[in-house]
């Protein structure tokens, strides 16, 4: 299985790296168990791990934090049960990679994300059109080629 320790993306829904606890420090509840809180990702078509390796298992994804997609919905980014009874699920602190997605483009997904969040898709709909645009535009006014 090909496994990165880092995000390359700004959800991290394909992060299948080793990663087996929350920002808080605390350890990962295994996916394979159902204790001490239940759930309902028993299937391993829900991980990233599923699209390096259809052999996978969900028992493969151990307690590592994990970012799965239900019906096409995945959450802001890696998380996992927790084995604190208490606190059923916490975010992971898993670093960015370093390559050509840089900071400034995380920053702009996770703004846009959370503007989906406050308004409708269509004004969300506008809003990216509008930001595209003026991106595009700046890249060209400074590159020369308009």
């Amino acid at each position: 299985m090909n496994t990165r320790e880092c995000l390359t993306t700004a959800s991290g829904k394909d992060y299948t790296g080793h990663q087996n606890y929350t920002l808080s420090r605390i350890p990962c509840q295994r996916w394979s168990s159902k204790s001490p809180h239940d759930h309902a990702y028993d299937d391993i078509k829900y991980f990233a791990d599923y699209a390096t390796d259809p052999a996978a298992i969900v028992q493969d994804v151990a307690n590592y934090c994990r970012n799965p997609a239900v019906l096409s919905s995945a959450d802001v980014q890696p998380w996992c049960f927790t084995t604190n009874e208490n606190i059923r699920k916490e975010y992971c602190n898993i670093p960015r990679c370093k390559g050509k997605q840089t900071r400034r483009v995380f920053v702009l997904i996770s703004a846009l994300r959370s503007l989906w969040q406050m308004i409708n898709a269509k004004a969300f709909s506008y809003i990216i059109k509008s930001v595209c645009c003026l991106v595009f535009e700046k890249v060209n006014v400074h590159s020369g080629t308009r």
